[in-house]
């Protein structure tokens, strides 16, 4: 069946400024469930429109409108049908969680499909790649990973908030710029701390611009990565910065999953053995065992660029630098021709929480509820002090400007005065 042909089909790739490899993606999903179901996309569309019209029918003398349940629909028949024959080819269930994302994105786009059924048959127990990965869990990343290349990687995108595909086409012209210096053997000369400035368009928002900075921790990775790869591979302008030490081409996507997945189960076993240490000496039960397992978060590249927006969003006010700087839309209506900050700015709002993405020399301390009790307590003696050193610095005063005050006094203006103190104590 040659969907591409298919003139609803055609009109839904349209409908978006989409990339061309979310093209190829989402034809390939739809090929897939149009010639398992035997209809076209216009013909699936039409009968799902078809399904959710409402009806007038007479209940107890009165005529209500009944919308019709979804779930007993062809298109719910349809959905379990398509999971049920992918299970039984083998896919593996991100792979089929792909293909239905796919599915619903192209259904949820025509404005008469009201609801989509629910497939709560698509949801397993397996970690999720929600949770927020944490400072120390990014620090241990960094201490697993062997190669300095993937050290590289870890600081550079934590630090800079670059999505994966943008980082995988970065080369060293583009780092000899960020950093201003003229030539690669300069640049493998250096050993002060740099600090990069990026400015370019992403590749997935190609109408937005990105500005963001890095580290001097992950420049001096970089540096140091690209010492170790001048013994196997010559360097020249047009080198990506991340590939292989033996290879100056761009590192494959499927390559740049494999180095995240490699640390993440490095980093799985090592929690995991903590977890069952724990059990063993019954300090969490066997639910809670199970529990903090399936809680224990991905490490993946899409992380480290939330632990960047997050990390920079509680320390900057400014939403507008801060958009920049993820090469998100600015909020708001925006001037087409003020779309762009100047370097300067920045820099300066980038170093109001540089030292939150620097990872050397970082001592992370887990804050009990004791601690937070003891905290709690000082804090509430410090400001007893606080009252107290105020009154005493009152009083001081007051005595010093009575002081002043009697100097100025005559015999007899002093005595009144006296007087009035005496009989009002």
């Amino acid at each position: 069946m040659n969907i591409k042909k298919d003139t609803t089909f055609i009109r839904f790739l349209r409908q978006k400024n989409r990339r061309p490899n979310t093209k190829t993606r989402l034809t390939t999903s739809m090929k897939q469930y149009c010639e398992f179901i035997e209809k076209t996309p216009t013909k699936l569309i039409k009968e799902a429109e078809h399904e959710q019209i409402s009806y007038i029918e007479e209940i107890n003398g009165k005529q209500l409108i009944i919308e019709p349940s979804v779930e007993e629909t062809n298109l719910a028949k349809y959905f379990y049908d398509f999971y049920e024959h992918l299970k039984n080819q083998g896919k593996k269930q991100n792979t089929i969680l792909g293909r239905f994302r796919d599915i619903k994105t192209f259904y949820n786009s025509f404005e008469n499909i009201k609801k989509i059924p629910k497939t709560d048959y698509l949801k397993t127990k397996t970690r999720t790649k929600r949770n927020k990965l944490s400072k120390k869990k990014i620090i241990r990343a960094i201490e697993t990973a062997k190669e300095t290349r993937d050290k590289a990687l870890i600081t550079f995108m934590a630090s800079t908030g670059m999505r994966s595909g943008d980082v995988r086409r970065l080369k060293i012209i583009d780092l000899l710029k960020a950093l201003n210096i003229n030539t690669i053997d300069e640049l493998l000369e250096k050993k002060d701390n740099l600090i990069g400035y990026w400015d370019f368009t992403p590749e997935k928002t190609p109408l937005n611009i990105c500005q963001t900075c890095n580290t001097a921790e992950s420049t001096k990775y970089i540096i140091k990565f690209l010492k170790e790869k001048t013994e196997y591979a010559d360097l020249h302008h047009e080198s990506t910065i991340f590939s292989s030490l033996y290879t100056s081409e761009m590192i494959s996507n499927t390559g740049f999953i494999r180095i995240f997945k490699s640390i993440d189960e490095k980093l799985y076993r090592e929690e995991i053995k903590q977890l069952k240490q724990d059990l063993k000496k019954e300090k969490i039960s066997h639910y809670e065992y199970e529990k903090k397992k399936n809680e224990i978060p991905k490490f993946h590249a899409h992380a480290l660029r939330s632990f960047f927006i997050t990390t920079a969003s509680s320390h900057s006010g400014n939403l507008r630098i801060l958009s920049t700087m993820s090469g998100h839309r600015l909020p708001g209506k925006t001037d087409e021709n003020y779309v762009k900050f100047d370097k300067k700015t920045i820099i300066n709002e980038y170093m109001r929480f540089i030292k939150y993405l620097s990872f050397e020399k970082t001592k992370v301390n887990e804050i009990t509820i004791e601690d937070k009790k003891k905290l709690i307590e000082m804090e509430r003696e410090n400001k007893e002090l606080s009252e107290r050193i105020s009154i005493l610095e009152s009083k001081e005063n007051k005595k010093n400007k009575a002081e002043i005050l009697v100097g100025k006094l005559s015999d007899n203006q002093l005595e009144k005065m006296i007087e009035f103190l005496e009989n009002n104590n």
